[in-house]
């Protein structure tokens, strides 16, 4: 079982860190798709396990690697420069 806190940082980054992963299509997330159990922590301590598979389960490998930068700021570039 893994175990994932849902502590988060306040601070706004101007540039993501640098080992952030750039996700811009399915082919960039992890290939693990069978359900997994993981321990997921609040920051007041209380703990709860869930499962996870496909998807989910590709989400939370990456995040578990380092920070995830997604496809969203690619779209709305694009929809920024026809306006």
């Amino acid at each position: 079982m893994t175990t994932i806190s849902t502590k988060t940082e306040t601070k706004a980054a101007a540039t993501p860190p640098p080992n952030t992963q750039r996700i811009v299509s399915s082919l960039d997330m992890p290939r693990v798709h069978k359900p997994a159990r993981f321990q997921v922590t609040k920051p007041e301590g209380r703990a709860f396990k869930v499962t996870a598979s496909m998807r989910k389960r590709q989400v939370l490998g990456a995040l578990m690697v380092g920070p995830v930068f997604c496809a969203s700021p690619a779209r709305t570039s694009a929809t920024e420069e026809s306006e």
